[in-house]
């Protein structure tokens, strides 16, 4: 099971957190579609290889996408 939490910062961007507790990988999908203005998503990876590596995203129609590794962090950030 994943968890994740998401907020509206001041500036107006969105930021996404999802967690992966589990020793298995994901592919983790947000749909950004009702937030407005958002013209960019990035992604970055907190694991135990990595710490807040920007990582590849995919943004179609409203729905970003990412790969999530076993026991990660993953932070979608959307401007």
């Amino acid at each position: 099971m994943l968890h994740s939490s998401a907020y509206l910062n001041e500036d107006g961007s969105y930021v996404v957190v999802v967690l992966n507790p589990t020793y298995e990988e994901h592919s983790v999908s947000v749909d950004l579609g009702q937030c407005s203005g958002v013209k960019k998503v990035k992604a970055y990876l907190t694991d135990q290889d990595n710490d807040i590596k920007e990582v590849k995203v995919s943004w179609r129609r409203g729905v970003a996408t990412a790969h999530l590794t076993s026991r990660g962090l993953l932070t979608f950030k959307a401007f």
